[in-house]
């Protein structure tokens, strides 16, 4: 179960960073036309920043889960300990 989970962590972490490289790529290959482009494509300038920042916040979120994910220790308890629990329980 903790190999699983590792796992998605880290694939979690991975598909957060490719998008992000992938999405700032395209940006950056579109926004010169926009910035130095006619007064019409300004407007395009105004939506991209704003959506920007809360895409690459949600990726950023994303990945973080993602590490917490990959990285967290987790202990399984073994049988007698879980017997021991039960001694002092009853």
């Amino acid at each position: 179960m903790a190999d699983k989970t590792r796992a998605l962590g880290a694939v979690l972490l991975i598909a957060a960073i490719v998008i992000a490289i992938v999405w700032l790529a395209a940006v950056a290959q579109m926004l010169p036309q926009s910035i130095f482009g006619p007064k019409e494509r300004q407007p395009t300038k105004a939506i991209l920043i704003p959506v920007g920042i809360g895409f690459l916040a949600i990726l950023g979120l994303l990945g973080w889960i993602g590490w917490t994910m990959a990285t967290m220790k987790v202990e399984v308890p073994t049988l007698e300990e879980k017997k021991e629990e039960e001694k002092k329980e009853s």
